[in-house]
């Protein structure tokens, strides 16, 4: 196990508020929260997630992630209007990440994803081996499959899906729908980031790109390409 350790008054420097200086007195080789924990305790505004350095400003506190980790959110919460949200687009598919890791402290993601209209092309059916996946229609008709269920559905309908269940959402037409996606733990956010940031050729990514990408984020499609 990797633990903390405690940085000389020189490397801390000089010119910084107290609380700088004692959050970046110790550096955390452990993902464990305890190991930081037992020399910087929490306070009643902080949650503690994966951390590897800890560092302080004014207004809260922040936490360096370790490798596959989430940085840590302050328990006050985050407040966004309409808008504010980071949104990227995947083909013609619109995806905003309202709620992202990091801001929950790594308990759960909150994404609206409008899916683009037919013939624009869905995911394939697939199984995340990452955690548990629920979404909500907003608007439009979709098709909601689980296991072997399927079932057209439009505003007011939900699925939820355990970690490791075959599944797919997908946009039964005409028009655009509007989903939200709730992930627990969070982190397959990310993919579709990365999957809107990769280069296209003649409109498309490159298949062995995105699977790729699918390996990452632990999606298994039978080996499937998502195409946009």
């Amino acid at each position: 196990m990797g633990g903390c350790t405690l940085n000389s008054a020189e490397e801390n420097g000089k010119g910084r508020s107290t609380a700088e200086k004692d959050a970046d007195r110790f550096t955390c080789s452990s993902q464990s929260p305890m190991a930081l924990a037992t020399v910087i305790p929490p306070t009643p505004d902080v949650t503690i997630i994966n951390v590897e350095k800890a560092s302080v400003t004014p207004d809260r506190v922040r936490w360096t992630t370790v490798p596959g980790g989430f940085a840590m959110a302050a328990k006050r919460g985050v407040l966004r209007q309409h808008g504010e949200s980071r949104t990227v687009h995947m083909g013609k598919n619109t995806v905003s990440l309202v709620l992202t890791g990091d801001d929950t402290g790594g308990a759960y993601s909150l994404t609206e994803f409008t899916i683009a209209a037919p013939p624009a092309p869905g995911p394939p059916v697939h199984i995340h081996g990452t955690g548990s996946e629920a979404a909500y229609v907003l608007e439009g008709e979709v098709e909601l499959r689980l296991e072997d269920q399927t079932v057209k559905a439009s505003a007011g309908a939900a699925i939820f899906v355990p970690k490791g269940t075959t599944h797919n959402v997908s946009n039964a037409g005409p028009g655009t729908a509007k989903i939200l996606v709730i992930l627990s733990p969070p982190g397959f956010e990310g993919y579709w980031r990365e999957m809107s940031e990769l280069p296209l050729t003649d409109g498309k990514p490159d298949p062995q790109a995105v699977l790729a990408l699918q390996a990452k984020y632990k999606m298994d499609t039978g080996g499937q390409a998502r195409q946009l």
